[in-house]
């Protein structure tokens, strides 16, 4: 074999050996882009879930505090009609008339005069609740109720006291009580259930 044809063969076989390799890369060339592809794929369908997820939970949590804001906006605004229901009664009971005021006070001072000697202390703003009125109820239930030369800032009623204790008798402080004692039965009456 002539040298010319030992070349000619080597030169054959690193050709193919090259388009053996060449497409041996290009297969795993291939391969490669095939995976990355898919791995691509992947991650792109992992992030759009996870991004889905919390897409999905901040939606939630934004209906969630809407709701509670619009359950705090309710509260207050029955809150506000409570306290406006509250303060057409105590309206209505500064506008008592003469006879039916003092049938109120005698009532609260039948229920909370404990020695009989207690002191009135009266809002100035006050125009039937008087010393005739007093000497009356006395004589009436033997009592030496006197009224204190003190005044208190209330709308109507009477704040009874002793040397040691004082009884609030006010329109103020009795609404707070039939507020606090029945607020969940006036809030039926009003908006059809509990606060």
């Amino acid at each position: 074999m002539a040298l010319g044809d030992i070349l000619a063969l080597i030169e054959s076989d690193a050709r193919d050996k090259a388009k053996d390799t060449l497409a041996d890369a290009e297969k795993q060339a291939q391969a490669i882009l095939k995976q990355a592809g898919q791995d691509a794929e992947d991650i792109t369908e992992n992030i759009q879930r996870e991004y889905s997820k919390k897409a999905s939970l901040e939606k939630n949590r934004i209906i969630d505090n809407t709701r509670l804001d619009i359950k705090k906006r309710l509260l207050a605004k029955k809150q506000n009609l409570l306290s406006l229901a509250f303060q057409k009664s105590l309206t209505k009971l500064q506008g008592l008339p003469k006879k039916t005021y003092l049938s109120l006070v005698e009532k609260l001072l039948g229920e909370n005069v404990t020695t009989g000697t207690e002191e009135l202390v009266l809002s100035p703003k006050d125009k039937y609740l008087t010393e005739a009125f007093l000497q009356g109820y006395n004589k009436k239930h033997k009592t030496r109720l006197k009224i204190s030369p003190q005044t208190g800032d209330f709308s109507g009623g009477f704040i009874l006291k002793t040397a040691t204790v004082q009884t609030a008798c006010t329109f103020e402080a009795l609404l707070n009580t039939v507020r606090e004692d029945h607020a969940v039965a006036v809030n039926r009456v009003l908006f059809g259930e509990a606060l």
